[in-house]
């Protein structure tokens, strides 16, 4: 059987993660991969997946799956972030024995030299670098297990990052690893070890304030100018609008008004409704429900202090706001529910952006939309 090409088996064995890992492939078709003959295997250094050719076709293809996945959670697990000044090599190895053990209970097939030990199973990356022994780093290679290695993160400029460009780099990810996780749990394919890892990830590292400010920035009307050209394209000989300004047509919030809310939650969002109103050039819409459509407020950046005017206190379903939009022809440019999560009640996927703000149930999964666990509660 004739070998694939290097960038031939890269493709086939993306598509084959999509098939089989909505998890891993979410965050590896977001990452560019680059042919890279000075690395030994395969590494990630958080901006590219770079790969040697000859490593790559003398694998199998369930092989290159796997260390394309092997990669990915080096990245989520910030390995790129973490090394400090420890031994490059020895760091690889702490990384490898760290996340292999999860590879393996996903069903990915590691390559010969894939690092594996039962003692260290469950351990983080630095624990196990102390139980290591010391190794010359000049004499070993820097990818000891053969799997992929992680490199230092660098800033746009090739240099160290400042600690805010690390930080930046870390939100990015985690955010990443949330839509990713959100992705494959409405799938209903991720395995036990593997969520377990991406809960810690979540629900220590997230900054929900920062998720709620890129979805608004993501999902804005975008207003374009073509008096003057987008800069970022002229190289390539392409004139492009730039965008003048950055502003938020209609955005809705649906606010639980059932019994299990409190006053915590109510207060927590006015206080997001009011930085909404502080940001964004936006109409705000505020509908209260519980089993049923409680009524809607309409707030503007004239209305300070912010006062919320919620009816409710019965059961819960997600239906009758929905219904609501649907009804007087809203058109929302977004959608974000804010409840407890104790609800199975949902209407059909809209046509619109949805992010759902979790104040109670951890292991709530909507059929649509984003979902951020808020970490004060």
């Amino acid at each position: 059987m004739q070998k694939l090409l290097a960038a031939e088996a890269i493709t086939k064995s993306k598509a084959g993660i999509v098939l089989r890992s909505p998890y891993f492939a979410s965050l590896l078709l977001c990452m560019p991969f680059v042919e890279d003959i000075t690395c030994p295997t395969m590494y990630t250094d958080g901006s590219v997946i770079g790969y040697n050719p000859i490593f790559v076709e003398l694998l199998s293809l369930d092989e290159v799956k796997c260390v394309m996945c092997h990669e990915v959670l080096h990245l989520t697990n910030l390995h790129h972030l973490r090394r400090n000044n420890r031994d490059m090599s020895k760091w690889n190895s702490a990384c490898d024995y760290a996340i292999n053990p999860i590879i393996i209970e996903a069903g990915w097939k590691l390559p010969k030299k894939g690092l594996l030990n039962p003692a260290y199973n469950g351990m983080y990356a630095e624990k196990i670098y102390n139980l290591l022994p010391d190794s010359n780093e000049q004499k070993q290679s820097s990818d000891p297990g053969g799997c992929g290695e992680i490199r230092d993160f660098k800033n746009k400029n090739g240099k160290t990052p400042s600690e805010a460009e690390k930080k930046k780099q870390e939100q990015d990810i985690t955010v990443a690893v949330q839509k990713a996780y959100n992705v494959a749990k409405r799938c209903g394919n991720m395995p036990a070890g593997l969520e377990r890892l991406i809960k810690e990830i979540i629900e220590s590292e997230i900054d929900w304030k920062s998720v709620l400010s890129r979805f608004l920035t993501e999902n804005a009307r975008n207003d374009y100018t073509w008096k003057l050209p987008n800069t970022r394209y002229l190289y390539a000989g392409l004139y492009l609008p730039r965008l003048q300004s950055e502003q938020i047509g209609r955005v809705m919030i649906h606010m639980d008004a059932s019994g299990s809310i409190g006053k915590r939650e109510m207060e927590i969002l006015a206080g997001e409704a009011q930085a909404i109103l502080d940001t964004f050039k936006v109409e705000l819409y505020i509908t209260y429900f519980d089993s049923k459509f409680q009524g809607i407020q309409k707030i503007s950046a004239d209305d300070v202090p912010l006062s919320l005017n919620p009816k409710g206190g019965g059961g819960t379903s997600y239906i009758p706001s929905a219904k609501y939009i649907e009804e007087q022809e809203l058109e929302p440019d977004c959608v974000i529910y804010m409840t407890d999560g104790y609800c199975n009640s949902f209407p059909e996927p809209p046509d619109y952006p949805v992010l759902w703000l979790i104040t109670g149930k951890r292991d709530f999964v909507p059929p649509f939309g984003e979902v951020i666990y808020i970490k004060e509660f």
